[in-house]
Order: C-alpha cells, then sequence, then structure tokens
C-alpha cells in the first residue's frame, strides 16, 4: 500500500511526508502519555501488575525502587513516564531533523516500549483492573477474561 503511494507521488514527496508528517503527531502523543505518568499517577500504578500475577510468571524487578523510597508500581509508572517522554521527544527531533538520528531508531524503541507495557493492559483485562477514581470500568461483555 505504501510503495503504491510512494509510486504516485511525485519523486521525493513520500520520504517528507514519512519522515515529517507522522514523527510529530505520534511523538506528540508519546510525550504527552508520558507526563501524564507523573500528573495521574495513581491510574497507572493501579494497572501495574503485581509481582506473581498469572500464576507467578510475573516476576519483573524493581532494581533500586527501595532506594529512590518507590513503590513497585510507582517504580513501573515512572521510568516508563520518562521512557515516553524521552522517546516522543526523541521521534520529534528525528522527524523534525533536528538530531542527525534516523527517525527510525526512536520509533523502533517506542516499539519496544509499547510491547513491554503490554502485560498493564492485558492486567487490565483479566483481573479488572481500574484506573482509578472516576474512570468507569471498560464493560466486557463477557466479565473479565482472568
Amino acid at each position: 500500500l505504501l510503495s503504491g503511494l510512494e509510486s504516485v507521488l511525485p519523486n521525493g514527496w513520500f520520504e517528507i511526508w514519512r519522515d515529517f508528517t507522522w514523527p510529530l503527531p505520534l511523538g506528540l502523543i508519546f510525550a504527552a502519555a508520558g507526563v501524564t505518568h507523573f500528573t495521574i499517577a495513581d491510574a497507572y500504578i493501579s494497572i501495574v501488575p503485581p509481582i506473581g500475577t498469572w500464576g507467578g510468571l510475573w516476576n519483573v524487578p524493581a532494581p533500586g525502587a527501595e532506594k529512590l523510597n518507590l513503590s513497585y508500581g510507582q517504580y513501573h509508572t515512572y521510568w516508563t513516564g520518562l521512557a515516553e517522554i524521552g522517546g516522543g521527544t526523541l521521534l520529534i527531533l528525528a522527524g523534525l531533523g533536528l538530531v542527525d538520528v534516523p527517525v527510525q531508531i526512536p520509533s523502533f524503541l517506542l516499539f519496544l516500549l509499547t510491547v513491554t507495557v503490554t502485560p498493564a493492559n492485558v492486567y487490565m483485562f483479566t483481573h479488572d483492573a481500574v484506573m482509578g477514581e472516576g474512570i468507569p470500568p471498560v464493560p466486557y461483555p463477557w466479565g473479565h477474561a482472568g
């Protein structure tokens, strides 16, 4: 599909569209989502899967959390927020050509981050976790999947 689009656009336009149109809005979305990890941290902390979830399969460490005086949920909420802010910012800067980094690098890093935080979404689905007060739970027609 994209190669078809590239073939109908004038020479060089596809690269401009790809490299400047997508990085800016996606970078802003990731950076804004990262900021919310600090402004509404309780919402994210409530969906961090506790150690031992899924029959003990979930055993992700939180190195240094005690030294930082952070709970397990806070630790994972804050580092993922920082990673989203940093990744989103790098995506914007690379897309605008303000840093000498190919746009594919921050794109791939944000993909890896998305894969990393997906268990929180799965935990919401399997354990009816809600993202804090005032946020209605997602009404699964069949109940939760766990």
